[in-house]
């Protein structure tokens, strides 16, 4: 009986100490999104379409700070990521986040949308997931950030679901198949190849 009276206020104790770390992560990861979202909004506004090679570059530096590229590249190759060297790794890292950028440089209206904060969640030790809704007009945009805890404690996201769709998981279905048909050194030509048909499809604009 002594035991009981023991073992429980312990029991309650590390539970309770346990939700207070969640809830500080939790908050913690809400108020890097917001800070995120606060500041892409300073740049690209709610109809703005012209956008200054300064404010761009100031745009991608804000990607390279909100996305971890390295662990998103890992799960795009998948199981090919090992049969892989470091240089080849540093290859597609670079190639990747360029195309992830300018991707997401070509068309900036998820951004300049009113970002409605539904959920956040830890589901281990270092991932969580965080709802949010994309409103602008009479579209709504489901998004789900998968986010990855890198040192000191910055949240990153490293996969990002539009209505359900990972981009990782499309990402790695087109790439696996040319790596498997034509190799590696071919999936890295037509990633820079799509790179620079999106930058001259924008400077065409």
């Amino acid at each position: 009986m002594i035991f009981h009276k023991i073992f429980f206020p312990i029991v309650l104790f590390f539970s309770l100490n346990t939700v207070a770390s969640e809830q500080t992560q939790n908050d913690q990861i809400l108020a890097q999104l917001k800070s995120h979202d606060s500041k892409i909004k300073e740049i690209v506004g709610t109809d703005k379409t012209d956008f200054t090679p300064e404010q761009k570059n100031k745009i991608a530096q804000l990607f390279d700070a909100f996305f971890n590229f390295d662990l998103m590249a890992q799960e795009v190759l998948d199981s090919h990521w090992k049969e892989l060297s470091s240089a080849q790794h540093h290859e597609f890292i670079t190639s990747f986040s360029s195309l992830i950028k300018e991707s997401s440089l070509r068309d900036l209206s998820l951004y300049q949308s009113q970002i409605r904060y539904k959920k956040v969640k830890v589901t281990s030790e270092n991932r969580a997931d965080a709802d949010v809704n994309a409103v602008k007009g009479d579209k709504r945009v489901k998004v789900k950030y998968k986010l990855s805890l890198t040192p000191p404690l910055n949240w990153k996201v490293f996969d990002f679901l539009l209505d359900g769709v990972s981009t990782v998981e499309s990402y790695r279905t087109s790439f696996n198949k040319i790596i498997r048909e034509k190799g590696f050194p071919q999936l890295i030509s037509k990633i820079n190849k799509k790179i620079e048909k999106l930058k001259k499809s924008k400077k065409e604009k």
